[in-house]
C-alpha cells in the first residue's frame, strides 16, 4: 500500500469504530480490530488482546455513555 491508500484505511477504520460506538453496533466494532489486536489505555485500566474480548469490553464499557460522534 502507498501512503495515502495507508492514509485512507485508517481513516476509515477510525470513522467505523466512531459509527459502531454511536449505534451500538457490536459486528460494527468487531470489524475494526484484528484477531492478534491489543489495545491498550493510556492509564492503564484497559489491557484487552484478541477482537472479540476487545469488543465485548468496548462495547460493555461505552453503553451507558451518550453517544460520541467523530467530525471530520
Amino acid at each position: 500500500m502507498t501512503e495515502a491508500e495507508d492514509r485512507i484505511a485508517i481513516r476509515d477504520v477510525v470513522e467505523r469504530y466512531f459509527a459502531a460506538i454511536d449505534r451500538a453496533d457490536k459486528l460494527l466494532l468487531r470489524s475494526c480490530f484484528t484477531e492478534d489486536a491489543r489495545y491498550d489505555s493510556a492509564g492503564g485500566t484497559l489491557d484487552m488482546e484478541g477482537g472479540d474480548s476487545i469488543t465485548a469490553q468496548l462495547a460493555a464499557a461505552a453503553s451507558p455513555l451518550p453517544s460520541m460522534s467523530a467530525r471530520t
